[in-house]
């Protein structure tokens, strides 16, 4: 009997946006394939917007880390759950950077020495481009350095118990309100603002883009509260009438960008929305689109050294010359999925599963070990 095409999973719905996610951003990075689009005004500028999964993975983020952690407080389950964080991350991220190093034109040796030690341990490259900041040897990780950041952040925030909230809410504003104001410089959204302080590190710290894992720490704690949540339809109204302003946001490029002042302002609604239908209902999801949000990591670190070896390799083959950009574009991305789910089997599921185990040295031993394990 074959499987069903759907099913019941805990944050269902969570999983399918982080998989919407990862397809939006290998769009966006895609869209070269299909020529300059001069003739499609509304699906280049779609195409060009899906970096907006980047917004959408940081508030999923937030939501995430205070799922998995419900409850947790003891210095070891902080230790835990950093060392969890790491083994999630770095191997994969490690790995598909090496690649792109040796495959890259001049190997590693392509670049300063300084720029790859910087990006394999999540350090910014330089004040230029906020909220960039020089990007990573491997161009994605950039976002991965903020993600580091709120780890952080969120681990010493877990060492205050029940207080733990209004100190994340606290390094928040400091971060984003006291600090500048110290420094002259009035509190923004923008995170695109000049830099302040002529440090890298220090004006990534200080990025009005974190807001977006705050905003999603926040929208966890609500739906994890006792409150019984809005009627399911009412969710699903909203998500609906929202997503389609989204959509309308990135074909128009009305508020083109990252963060609070463009992308997040739509998203927040919709990212609301989706919590609460999630809550209320715990619908059934398609299981390609489960599986979509599991490989999602890996798509997103992979893709773009897919698309660079499909676009050295594809010219030399004379009935690819002739396909349709479409029909190539799909080749790539199936390409890039099967790449990715590889990925996830053996670097996720596999090398980082062993290394968090060596790290941890037991078994499992608390309820926040089996939830992180459940929510990653």
């Amino acid at each position: 009997m074959a499987p069903p095409a759907t099913l019941k999973t805990p944050l269902g719905t969570i999983q399918a946006l982080r998989g919407i996610a990862a397809l939006l951003v290998v769009a966006s990075h895609g869209a070269f394939v299909l020529g300059p689009l001069d003739s499609h005004l509304y699906l280049r500028n779609f195409l060009e917007s899906g970096a907006i999964g980047v917004d959408l993975f940081f508030m999923i983020s937030g939501f995430i880390m205070i799922y998995s952690t419900w409850g947790a407080g003891s210095g070891r389950d902080v230790l835990d759950f950093l060392i969890k964080r790491f083994c999630r991350i770095w191997p994969a991220y490690l790995a598909w950077t090496l690649v792109w190093l040796m495959i890259r034109d001049g190997g590693i040796s392509g670049g300063p020495a300084v720029d790859i030690v910087k990006s394999i341990f999540f350090l910014p490259l330089s004040i230029i481009s906020p909220p960039f900041y020089g990007y990573a040897a491997l161009n994605v990780g950039w976002t991965l350095n903020y993600e580091i950041q709120f780890y952080l952040l969120f681990a010493a925030s877990m060492l205050f118990g029940r207080a733990r909230w209004w100190m994340l809410a606290g390094a928040f504003a400091v971060l984003l309100v006291l600090v500048p104001m110290a420094n002259g410089v009035a509190p923004a959204l923008n995170p695109y603002r000049a830099a302040i302080f002529g440090s890298a590190l220090a004006d990534m710290a200080t990025n009005p883009i974190i807001l977006e894992f705050g905003f999603g720490v926040v929208v966890g704690w609500l739906y994890l509260r006792e409150h019984p949540a809005p009627p399911w339809r009412l969710s699903a109204m909203v998500m609906g009438i929202v997503s389609a302003v989204v959509v309308w946001q990135l074909a128009s490029h009305v508020k083109f960008g990252h963060g609070f002042t463009a992308w997040g302002m739509t998203l927040a609604p919709l990212f609301v929305a989706a919590a609460l239908f999630e809550k209320a209902l715990r619908p059934r999801i398609a299981r390609w689109l489960l599986w979509l949000g599991e490989i999602s990591f890996s798509l997103y670190l992979s893709h773009k050294i897919v698309f660079f070896l499909c676009a050295r390799f594809a010219p030399r083959f004379e009935m690819l010359r002739a396909l349709p950009g479409g029909v190539l574009l799909a080749i790539y991305v199936t390409i890039a999925l099967v790449v990715a789910s590889l990925s996830t089997s053996i670097l996720e599921k596999r090398v980082s599963e062993r290394l968090r185990a060596w790290a941890l040295n037991r078994g499992p031993h608390s309820g926040l070990s089996r939830r992180v394990s459940s929510a990653r």
